[in-house]
C-alpha cells in the first residue's frame, strides 16, 4: 500500500509496531480490534484481512496493492 515500513503502517492504523509485527510474520492471527482499525483507517475490508478475498476489495485499494507487489 506504499508504506515504507511495518512501523509506518502500524502507526497509521494507530497501534504499536511491536503489536503489528507478529501479524505480519504470521505468528498471530490479526485481532478483530486491529482488523477494524485497518478497515476504518484504510478501507481494508474484513473479508480481505481474514480470507484474502481480492474480489471484495474496493477497486482503488486493489489497484494500490497491485502497484506495490
Amino acid at each position: 500500500m506504499g508504506f515504507k515500513t511495518q512501523t509506518a503502517f502500524a502507526e497509521e492504523i494507530g497501534i504499536h509496531p511491536y503489536l503489528y509485527n507478529p501479524f505480519e510474520r504470521g505468528k498471530w492471527r490479526i485481532s478483530l480490534r486491529v482488523a477494524l482499525k485497518m478497515r476504518d483507517k484504510l478501507g481494508i475490508p474484513l473479508d480481505w484481512t481474514y480470507c484474502g478475498d481480492d474480489s471484495r476489495l474496493p477497486a482503488a485499494l486493489y489497484k494500490k496493492l497491485q502497484e506495490h507487489k
